[in-house]
């Protein structure tokens, strides 16, 4: 059976690009909030970077974007891959895209990423009027 992981990051940003010669990660844009003149808005694409360790089996892992409330769901990322170690020292980085996410109101959102269906970690987005 698969031990518990653990997150060492959960972050919101416009983009990740890794280099092929160094291969060391850039995170473009962090973010904790996000601005709309009104609502309904229509918010850009984002990312979410996700690092993990303690891995010893095989997860699945989705992120959720949560209400204030961590129980109602405004936005899925499923990452499609199955993550697999059998290092439980080593680390592994997931990355899923949302495209063109709606929000309903100011307020503040949460990211959480789920294993197995569980939450592991959460990350806290602030939704600001901007009016």
């Amino acid at each position: 059976m698969a031990s518990p992981p653990k997150v060492r990051a959960l972050l919101l940003c416009d983009g990740v690009v890794q280099d092929p010669t160094t291969g060391k990660t850039t995170l473009v844009g962090v973010f904790e909030r996000v601005f709309a003149a009104e609502f309904p808005s229509a918010q850009p694409d984002f990312t979410v970077y996700v690092r993990l360790t303690g891995l010893n089996g095989s997860y699945r892992l989705e992120i959720d974007v949560l209400a204030a409330d961590l129980q109602t769901r405004l936005a899925r990322i499923e990452l499609l891959d199955v993550l697999a170690s059998d290092d439980p020292a080593g680390h592994l980085r997931a990355v899923g895209r949302r495209e063109r996410s709606r929000l309903a109101g100011s307020g503040p959102l949460r990211a959480a990423a789920a294993l197995q269906w569980r939450i592991a970690d959460d990350s806290t987005l602030t939704v600001e009027d901007d009016s």
